[in-house]
């Protein structure tokens, strides 16, 4: 079974990069696409993070080692992975059952969720099971993604206002537990809020290419600096670990397995779902087919050996791989650019996320992690 798994992955790493065509213009595309979706993926990995219940120096993990191994073996030019919206939400509502959220705990589960998930999209890959997305309506795919966006846009209405509702997944509950809790708004936390919303739209419809989400990142961490808001009850991300993620095998048991199998399924048949929907329709504008088994090893690869290097679930973005096509992307070095800059991110430059001191169990976590 090795032998015939290291056969088909020599094979695809020997179809994929026969590079005699690759030129400097070919080079040129990807380095421009590949710092411009680096400069998307720090502010949208650390949220993402946040959003599953996570550290969110995990989301950077997310964006390293995997980028580089799905690079490798996909079939895509143009698809870029890393952590995405709809997979966060799934860790945090399969793992929330089992662990305290923001706990060491919850980080071991969804390293080991994250293992689960990889292994099934490696034996769908292996045992040629791509064909499954012709049977799922497009009708089905729209519906949950327009209701995921809903259920993750009111989950984050505690952060706009500065008020703790806990951990909802239902929208009536969060909603009832909002309205009980609205005379505790934080009036500076909802006004930074509506700031951001406004000069994020406000740069998309002026001026697209510039990537608003960084600046007002940038920004934000000047003025709560500056004015020592956090010390007036503005929350802020904490300090972000620096350097690579260490080696740390996922536990695994047969409880476990059993218990995170249900939503390991999900995010690996959802996750490769909208991977593929969303490389299939830029592979057609480019005139370059993809394969479905492919992708599945590919994503399956990245989230087994990411699981190593504490990386949770990751698959393919849609607004990502849209921005990456858009500013010229070729090949898939752009997602090998984009994951370099976020090591070097992580070694030189987490300290200026902010000063402020990471919760204990943050602490903890990471110590035993590095011991």
């Amino acid at each position: 079974m090795l032998k015939l798994v290291w056969k088909e992955l020599k094979i695809m790493v020997h179809q994929k990069y026969t590079l005699s065509n690759y030129n400097r213009d070919y080079f040129k595309r990807d380095l421009i696409a590949g710092l411009t979706l680096f400069v998307m993926l720090v502010p949208q990995g650390m949220a993402y993070a946040m959003l599953a219940g996570l550290p969110p120096v995990m989301g950077l993990y997310a964006s390293t080692i995997p980028l580089i191994i799905y690079a490798l073996f996909a079939s895509s030019r143009h698809l870029s992975v890393g952590p995405v919206a709809i997979t966060s939400l799934l860790v945090f509502s399969g793992i929330a059952t089992y662990a305290e959220p923001e706990t060491g705990a919850f980080v071991s589960v969804a390293l080991s969720l994250t293992i689960l998930t990889g292994i099934i999209q490696l034996l769908l890959g292996f045992f040629r099971a791509g064909f499954i997305i012709t049977y799922i309506s497009p009708a089905v795919l729209g519906g949950y993604t327009s209701a995921a966006a809903i259920v993750i846009g009111l989950s984050q209405l505690q952060h706009l206002i500065g008020i703790n509702v806990g951990n909802y997944l239902q929208v009536h509950l969060l909603l009832l537990e909002v309205a009980k809790t609205i005379s505790q708004i934080h009036l500076p936390t909802l006004a930074i809020g509506l700031i951001s919303i406004v000069f994020l739209l406000a740069i998309k419809n002026a001026a697209p290419r510039i990537p608003g989400a960084l600046l007002i990142v940038l920004i934000s961490i000047a003025i709560v600096y500056f004015f020592q808001l956090h010390t007036h009850g503005v929350n802020i991300v904490g300090n972000v670990p620096k350097g690579f993620p260490t080696f740390q095998a996922p536990v695994l048991s047969l409880e476990l397995i059993w218990k995170l199998l249900p939503v390991a399924i999900t995010i690996a048949i959802l996750g490769f779902m909208e991977s593929f929907a969303i490389g299939k329709s830029i592979a057609e504008k480019e005139d370059y087919a993809i394969r479905p088994n492919r992708e599945l090893k590919a994503l399956g690869l990245a989230n087994v050996v990411g699981s190593f290097f504490q990386s949770y679930p990751i698959n393919g973005s849609f607004s990502r791989s849209a921005v990456n096509h858009q500013a010229g992307g070729a090949t898939q070095l752009t997602s090998v650019i984009t994951a370099v800059c976020v090591f070097i991110t992580l070694l030189f430059f987490t300290r200026f996320f902010t000063t402020y001191q990471m919760p204990f169990w943050q602490q903890s976590l990471w110590q035993q992690s590095i011991s």
